[in-house]
């Protein structure tokens, strides 16, 4: 008896132990639980020498002990645990019959049907809601299990949203990638497609009067304004060079002059702004090229990056510079202005045809004069007639007419900077005369 009571108890304490969870609920109760175990266990060895009368009278000392741990855990369990309450109940029952059982044998209460079977009935309801308990907790912690993945993948969700603002997810697309997990050193693939090129004049003289912080405050603004912008017209930003924008956009050209001029119409805006608070106005050069390209991941193992190389590249970088040249806000490559389907909605005018550095070919430049402000753009729109034929003048070697030509435009708009620059070449070539092969081609030696 002593020892079948006493391994009754320890199992017991082990059941209370992981279906109440008394580890993570009780934890100062399930420490003195694993002593009331151990000790129990002591007393199990000794009951193998000691006298019966004494085992009996232990084993009484250690149910009275486990009942009051087992009341206890059941009372600080209650509020925390749900499976506590089946418990509770379960054991209930069982006391319950016992109960009823004792005052049937001391013929308190009639004997009948439900008082003689009453400890079986108890048991069996004590089984039932255990049961029940179980299920219960089984269920709990299948919710938990739910939950923290719900919550892992929530995590892997913002992780993956946090990695795509700075490996853009067009270029996961174009890679053939769902994933940025997925991507690896090497992975490109070539595509044909127009190129953005922006940058801020004169950014060095603005952020020598900016303390450290200013300076990003100042290109945080600027870039949140101009970011939204590029992805509104289908392109992305492949990189972020200081104050400087590397935009792709892979479905038409059209998309890349837009934004462009969105830019240009919403710097007026922020210039507004700027004035109010007495800073400055800035203005920015862009420069738009097409062509084939690689878009690919490059660096090292511990160490990658989205990046895009092509000869298209440093074309569109070159395009930008040439801005400040001809003191103009917008410069597109000949390539796309052809890749636009319809022109009608651009003014543009053509400007030159230049071999930029570290290039061989010879590139037409026309200045789009969309998104420039009103007074500039009906200038250069009435004088474009005739801007255009002293071109022409130029290009057939009639470096007088030409002159006149450019003399007039600059009659009407002072501040052409483009006519300056045929003045000039004009001036040039009718006094020291050209070369016979001259085919009118600038070799631009700058950035």
């Amino acid at each position: 008896m002593p020892l079948s009571i006493g391994i009754l108890t320890n199992a017991a304490l082990l059941f209370i132990s992981n279906y109440l969870s008394t580890a993570t609920y009780t934890p100062i109760l399930h420490r003195l639980l694993k002593i009331q175990f151990g000790l129990t266990c002591i007393c199990l060895i000794l009951f193998l020498f000691i006298p019966y009368a004494i085992s009996i009278k232990i084993t009484f000392l250690l149910v009275l002990l486990i009942l009051s741990l087992i009341i206890s855990i059941i009372l600080l369990t209650l509020p925390k645990v749900r499976v506590a309450r089946y418990f509770a109940l379960a054991w209930a029952s069982l006391l319950f019959g016992m109960i009823l059982y004792g005052l049937r044998g001391q013929g308190i209460i009639p004997e009948n049907f439900i008082t003689y079977y009453s400890i079986q009935i108890g048991s069996a309801l004590e089984m039932i809601l255990l049961s029940i308990g179980l299920g219960d907790k089984i269920n709990i912690l299948k919710e938990e299990k739910l939950q923290t993945q719900k919550e892992s993948i929530e995590e892997q969700k913002k992780l993956i949203t946090s990695y795509a603002r700075f490996v853009p997810e067009q270029l996961l697309t174009f890679l053939g990638k769902d994933i940025i997990t997925k991507v690896g050193l090497g992975d490109s693939v070539q595509k044909d497609m127009p190129i953005l090129f922006s940058d801020i004049r004169a950014f060095t003289s603005i952020s020598e009067t900016l303390s450290p912080s200013e300076n990003f405050g100042f290109i945080n603004s600027y870039l949140e304004t101009m970011g939204p912008i590029i992805r509104k017209h289908n392109g992305f930003i492949d990189k972020y060079i200081g104050d400087a924008i590397m935009a792709l956009f892979p479905q038409k050209p059209s998309d890349a002059i837009d934004a462009s001029i969105e830019m240009l119409e919403e710097l007026h805006k922020l210039n507004s702004k700027r004035k109010t608070k007495g800073f400055a106005p800035i203005s920015i050069g862009i420069g738009i090229h097409t062509g084939s390209q690689m878009l690919g991941i490059i660096g090292e193992k511990e160490r990658m990056e989205g990046t895009v190389i092509s000869d298209v590249v440093n074309t569109a970088s070159r395009l930008e510079g040439l801005t400040k040249v001809y003191s103009t806000a917008l410069l597109v490559s000949e390539d796309v202005l052809e890749g636009v389907s319809d022109k009608s909605k651009y003014e543009f005018r053509f400007l030159d045809t230049v071999k930029v550095k570290g290039k061989s070919k010879a590139v037409r430049i026309f200045e789009i004069l969309n998104g420039v402000s009103p007074r500039i753009r009906e200038l250069k729109i009435q004088t474009k007639p005739d801007f255009e034929a002293g071109i022409d003048f130029y290009y057939n070697k009639k470096f007088k007419d030409s002159l006149k030509k450019m003399k007039s435009v600059l009659k009407k708009d002072s501040k052409d900077k483009a006519a300056e620059l045929y003045i000039e070449r004009c001036n040039f070539y009718s006094k020291n005369g050209i070369d016979p092969n001259w085919d009118g081609i600038e070799k631009l030696d700058f950035k």
